[in-house]
């Protein structure tokens, strides 16, 4: 068996996002996303593993303005736990830049 068929599913699955965190589009995004994804992903559940994806799969510009503060977050996203990790991890990173 080569490595790709001994991986689970949820490895796979982190692979993908910790690749997608890494590759947003824009160097803050990259940088805010991709590091909170490579940072927490390996204690993640298969339930923060899906509000990843979900949170992942908005517009990046929104997405990275929301983190930051800069744009106020809409209340869909409020109720997701995983968007307050992030935004925390976000407010420590973006006083760093």
């Amino acid at each position: 068996m080569d490595q790709k068929e001994t991986m689970t599913d949820l490895e796979i699955r982190k692979r993908r996002l910790i690749y997608q965190g890494n590759y947003r589009g824009s160097y803050e995004a990259d940088l805010l996303i991709g590091r909170f994804v490579k940072q927490h992903i390996a204690v993640m559940d298969e339930r923060e593993l899906n509000e990843l994806e979900h949170i992942m799969s908005l517009d990046d510009t929104d997405l990275t303005l929301w983190l930051t503060g800069a744009k106020e977050i809409p209340s869909e996203l409020l109720s997701i736990p995983m968007f307050h990790k992030m935004r925390e991890f976000a407010k420590i990173i973006h006083s760093k830049l």
